[in-house]
């Protein structure tokens, strides 16, 4: 990862080159502290400056006990 940003609720990660076909693998650590059940927004994958070809992913359901 070349460089990240967080504003509002979005962690925004920017890469400068993935071959086609790359897989990115990354781990984030987070501290719950609601319990409930919750659903994450969608997430997109592009190209800077190509908005137009988005590739979009459901976002993420996780349990909090």
């Amino acid at each position: 990862m070349d460089y990240y940003e967080i504003f509002e609720n979005y962690l925004v990660l920017y890469w400068r080159g993935i071959e086609g076909n790359e897989v990115k693998e990354l781990s984030i650590d987070l501290k719950a502290q609601v319990p409930g059940k919750y659903h994450g927004a969608a997430s997109s994958g592009y190209l800077y400056y190509t908005e137009e070809l988005k590739d979009w992913q459901d976002g993420l359901t996780v349990e909090i006990r």
